[in-house]
């Protein structure tokens, strides 16, 4: 059965839910180009047994939801970065809502593959305007 419901219900909800279920959200915006696409990228969302560097969260930050990639851990803050953006987030561990097991552009990739482990590492360690040109093809 698919159920329609608002944005802002389901965020605000969405911690709840995924106690009982995982979640399938469609994502908006570039900022985890080149991994997720604007509109086509539909993630699966866990809930948080564990938090992990280059793992991908979703979070609350100030009044707006987030999905973004763990690159550092730092005590009791976390600091995120979308594989599209140069700038950083700085939130802590009560702000994170889910975690993404997989995600689906033409196919399904599981984020656990070590396949998707290694093209986000090699993403990780090319200067930007090399893998943006890497992966464009």
């Amino acid at each position: 059965m698919k159920m329609e419901v608002s944005n802002a219900l389901l965020f605000s909800e969405l911690k709840t839910i995924l106690k009982e279920k995982d979640v399938i959200i469609r994502i908006k915006g570039n900022s985890m180009w080149p991994f997720f696409k604007n509109g086509k990228t539909s993630v699966y969302l866990h809930q948080i047994d564990f938090i992990k560097k280059y793992e991908i969260y979703l979070f609350k930050l100030n009044d707006t939801y987030v999905l973004h990639r763990l690159i550092k851990i730092k005590k009791d803050k976390l600091i995120f970065k979308g594989d599209g953006n140069n700038s950083t987030e700085l939130v802590t561990k009560d702000d994170l809502i889910g975690r993404v097991v997989s995600y689906q552009n033409k196919k399904n990739i599981n984020a656990k593959s070590k396949f998707y482990k290694l093209r986000v590492r090699l993403y990780l360690l090319c200067p930007r305007r090399i893998t943006i040109k890497l992966f464009k093809r």
